[in-house]
């Protein structure tokens, strides 16, 4: 059995965002997990990001492919430069650019393992991107599904279920020692609400901001604090609709942070308003803080929220039954004492830990088919 593992990731930016996060978490675990045993290199195919000197402080190699002026041809091209140089035993890609271009040029390249991680859930997709999948179902030799919500979507949509493994996203880090399931607030307490996640259209944003809007009218002593960064476009969209609703002092676009871990005990509740996810791992995040919280009614959060009842999803898209669901929460304060306490309980369930070894064992299948 080969002892060493050399792998190239395949991914679109290195902003830091879901996927972009997760990937980083993966390869500097398995670095510290397994001294001298994994030797990666980041490829990015389109833009540079922050996360780039967070990759080179751990050793790991970035390079970064401008996005073309030519066609799709010559960007396989240069991808296949990349990988002959390289000559990894892995091909792992990441979202659908990484897909269309990293897998087609490992395969002209005689790559055997050629991996992709499913990350989204996405419940439309153009002719084009269907088309697409098709292409990649047969061209990824496995598939890594963030959850097994995101697993059978793509089961249905006739990707091969023998060869999808699911293993779960985690957090990159460990709620403080001293951080425990929390206690209604009391009467009279001005509730801060939290939501973390891209500034985004897929993230619900716009919708949750008019939530507010209803909460704050019905009487609601309430703030809203948004960690995440986004195209300008989006950002900009989500301050207009704060100003013309008057919220300016009531919800604020707090950018991005690196003291998450340390910031969420300070919250009441977090809302996930997303329209789609894969994974969603701030949630995981706030469970780890003891926040409960409130979500849409999408598959990945009703895997993870299996145990809670119906009285924390709302509709996606929908800002009434999103300021409901966060109104009875809010109200209730023996529901909101045992969401608290089992989300703390639950967030074992997702261990930075046990994702690095799931990792580890999957990388070893592919290199020694003996290992399960």
């Amino acid at each position: 059995m080969k002892e060493n593992r050399t792998i190239l990731q395949i991914i679109a930016t290195l902003a830091p965002a879901g996927a972009e996060l997760l990937l980083l978490n993966i390869c500097k675990g398995l670095m510290e997990y397994r001294p001298g045993k994994y030797k990666f290199k980041v490829l990015a195919l389109i833009e540079k990001g922050i996360l780039e000197e967070r990759f080179k402080s751990t050793d790991i190699p970035v390079e970064i492919i401008p996005r073309p002026k030519a066609n799709g041809f010559s960007r396989c091209f240069q991808v296949m430069r990349v990988i002959r140089q390289f000559s990894p035993d892995i091909v792992h890609t990441h979202l659908l650019p990484s897909d269309k271009f990293g897998l087609s040029a490992a395969l002209f390249c005689g790559i055997k393992n050629r991996i992709s991680t499913i990350h989204n859930c996405e419940p439309d997709r153009s002719l084009k991107d269907t088309l697409w999948d098709e292409v990649i179902a047969r061209m990824a030799t496995r598939f890594i599904s963030v959850s097994q919500s995101a697993k059978s979507l793509w089961v249905s949509r006739h990707f091969p279920e023998s060869r999808i493994h699911v293993i779960p996203n985690a957090p990159a880090f460990q709620a403080a020692k001293n951080v425990r399931s929390k206690d209604h607030p009391g009467k009279g307490h001005i509730l801060k609400l939290v939501n973390v996640a891209r500034i985004n259209p897929q993230k619900g944003q716009l919708f949750l901001v008019r939530a507010m809007k209803y909460l704050l009218d019905s009487g609601f002593q309430v703030t809203l604090d948004i960690y995440g960064i986004g195209e300008e476009k989006d950002v900009v969209m989500i301050k207009n609709e704060i100003e013309l609703l008057h919220l300016s002092s009531s919800v604020y676009l707090k950018g991005r942070t690196d003291t998450l871990a340390d910031l969420l005990p300070d919250y009441d509740i977090m809302v996930s308003s997303s329209l789609y996810e894969g994974m969603p791992l701030a949630c995981i995040e706030g469970m780890g803080a003891g926040l409960p919280i409130v979500c849409t009614d999408i598959r990945p959060h009703r895997e993870i929220f299996g145990y809670c009842p119906d009285d924390i999803f709302a509709q996606a898209s929908d800002p009434i039954s999103l300021s409901n669901a966060i109104s009875r929460v809010a109200t209730d304060q023996s529901l909101y004492n045992r969401l608290s306490r089992a989300n703390f309980e639950n967030a074992r369930l997702f261990s930075k830990e046990s994702m690095i070894q799931r990792y580890d064992q999957f990388y070893d299948s592919l290199i020694d088919p003996c290992v399960q």
